[in-house]
């Protein structure tokens, strides 16, 4: 796997952590669910957001 992938996986990784994390917070502090979808379309919002940070990194190789 190149250095790229690594990157990319890894900040997708942890994009999913913060999210499963925000999950939980709503859960346990507002009492409200969400469903996977929604955590689904977050991480992937998030993902997206965060990607121009990654400038050497096409969208092809984000994506």
């Amino acid at each position: 796997m190149s250095l790229k992938r690594k990157k990319v996986a890894h900040a997708v990784f942890l994009l999913t952590l913060w999210s499963l994390w925000q999950l939980r917070n709503v859960k346990v502090f507002n009492n409200k669910s969400i469903s996977i979808c929604k955590l689904i379309e977050d991480i992937k919002d998030t993902s997206l957001q965060y990607r121009s940070s990654f400038r050497e990194v096409s969208w092809s190789e984000w994506i």
